[in-house]
């Protein structure tokens, strides 16, 4: 199970998170989400080999105090999945659109 793991403190490593969710059972993985520049972005996701240990450690640590900061700790959501984009089908709308304007305009 994924577990999404928010208000991390900036000086926070994979490692100190990884620790404390092993108190739990099983990390399969911890990733600490960096923004664009090197600064850090204070949330990540810990992956857990067993569901019923990870929503141990989401009961137990949601608003714990880790490192100065109350955590939020939740399951992870799954993205929305974002239909693709026929972009023949749009230009051809859009063609289609163009078309029937120009036949309503009317010349005096």
């Amino acid at each position: 199970m994924n577990i999404f793991v928010g208000n991390l403190s900036f000086s926070t490593t994979e490692k100190d998170v990884k620790g404390l969710f092993e108190t739990f059972g099983t990390v399969l993985s911890v990733k600490i989400k960096k923004k664009i520049r090197p600064e850090f972005a204070g949330f990540g996701f810990v992956s857990m080999a067993d569901d019923l240990q990870a929503e141990a450690a989401i009961a137990a640590l949601q608003d714990k105090d880790f490192m100065g900061r109350p955590l939020s700790v939740s399951a992870e959501r799954p993205q929305p999945v974002k239909p693709k984009k026929d972009y023949k089908e749009i230009k051809r709308l859009r063609m289609e659109a163009k078309a029937k304007k120009e036949e309503t305009v009317v010349v005096f």
